[in-house]
């Protein structure tokens, strides 16, 4: 089987190189997915916001904070998962050095499991990972095309090929972790369906396949369009991006199902790994008019994503090349709902609320029994790893785009 480098030119790579493949690949946020066609999604008209008030919060400050120090295991890098035991300790797979880390409560290191390598128990380019409460893990190791699973001891149980798709599929959002019986999933962009909505406007139309496998053969698999991108051709050499504030995919996957919906509809459908529907979560808001600090407020995201400079396939992105886009490029006029996705160990649904806004991030949190909708207010720009009944665990960037790790209280405010 040949790497996954040789088929879609993603394998090993690290550093800046990484961050332009996520680029060339062009991320899943604000690609258009007309509603009524991939699920039947209900998309309001109304404008409004949501009315619910908060009814969970964070402390002020974090309980314990990993990677803001030179303490040891603190240089973290591409962090792709996390979790906390039972125990209390907190566990890492810090994706930049190929291993897994352990931390108790006061942010010291415990322990690390695994290296970079391509024997037994270690790791190239290791991508995801469920923790399990008693410290038992099964990750998935995108460089060495397989999926290990280790005993509480950090002992290898058990080893699983993944099987690649060859051909015209782009892997995506690969940090969900794998399903807690271990089964796998993966989200790929089929490319070899991608076709001219609007050729003279530039609009482009792909589909997005997330696919369920069992020991290395496909068990599932459910086929979405990702909707329409802008390819300027002008502006930026072939730079495709999303078309902002178009109705996208989102979808995530828990210890047992697949959550799938879109930025501007209200109901997500949720599937077990066999593709059988147990159910849809129903969120809360109104799809409203885009007003001007919207648009501003993408404007600023985009240059901080494309002015760093970065290469796209060996191409410096950002100066006027970007102001030529903006000019360009179409922009849809409601205002999505949600821009990010989530789903936690205890089946529960995370919704981040849409909007540019600096002193933090709503989320609604959805169950599939239809209990009153929660609302809590995380840190600005925060990636959510873990959350249980009163902590939720999250992946945060500094000013200088250091990543580090931070666990909050969670408390009930009514």
């Amino acid at each position: 089987m040949p790497s996954i480098a040789d088929g879609v030119n993603c394998g090993m790579r690290v550093g800046s190189d990484l961050r332009a493949f996520r680029e060339q690949v062009t991320l899943l946020r604000g690609n258009v997915v007309p509603s009524a066609i991939v699920l039947g999604l209900i998309a309001l008209s109304t404008p409004g916001a949501v009315d619910a008030q908060l009814t969970l919060t964070v402390a002020d400050q974090p309980t314990t904070v990993i990677g803001r120090t030179n303490a040891p295991g603190h240089d973290l890098i591409y962090v792709r998962s996390g979790g906390v035991l039972d125990d209390g300790s907190i566990a890492i797979l810090n994706g930049g050095t190929h291993d897994i880390r352990f931390f108790d409560r006061d942010g010291g290191l415990l322990a690390t499991l695994g290296r970079q390598g391509q024997g037994p128990g270690e790791f190239l380019n290791p991508r995801s990972a469920r923790f399990f409460p008693n410290g038992a893990a099964i990750v998935a190791d995108l460089g060495n095309q397989r999926m290990t699973s280790f005993d509480e001891t950090g002992s290898v149980v058990d080893e699983q090929r993944i099987h690649f798709h060859e051909g015209e599929r782009v892997p995506l959002r690969s940090w969900d972790p794998p399903f807690e019986n271990g089964l796998l999933a993966m989200a790929t962009l089929d490319v070899s369906l991608f076709e001219s909505v609007r050729r003279e406007e530039g609009l482009y139309e792909d589909t997005v396949v997330i696919d369920v496998f069992d020991d290395g053969n496909v068990r599932t698999s459910l086929r979405y369009p990702r909707g329409v991108a802008f390819h300027a051709r002008e502006a930026q050499r072939g730079l495709t991006r999303p078309v902002p504030f178009s109705d996208a995919i989102l979808y995530s996957w828990g210890p047992d199902r697949v959550v799938v919906g879109t930025t501007h509809g209200r109901i997500f459908d949720a599937f077990d790994p066999d593709g059988e529907r147990l159910g849809a979560f129903e969120a809360q808001g109104e799809v409203g008019r885009i007003e001007e600090a919207d648009w501003l407020g993408y404007q600023r995201a985009l240059r901080r994503e494309l002015d760093d400079p970065i290469r796209i396939r060996g191409r410096q992105v950002g100066g006027a090349p970007v102001d030529r886009f903006l000019a360009e490029t179409p922009r849809s006029a409601e205002r999505p709902l949600f821009d990010d996705i989530y789903v936690d160990d205890l089946g529960r649904l995370w919704l981040r609320e849409f909007g540019y806004v600096s002193d933090g991030d709503t989320w609604q949190v959805v169950t599939l029994d239809r209990e009153p909708v929660e609302r809590v207010k995380l840190p600005a720009g925060s990636r959510m790893l873990a959350a249980g009944e009163e902590w939720v665990l999250v992946l945060q960037k500094d000013e200088l785009d250091i990543e580090y790790v931070s666990l909050y209280d969670l408390r009930r405010i009514r």
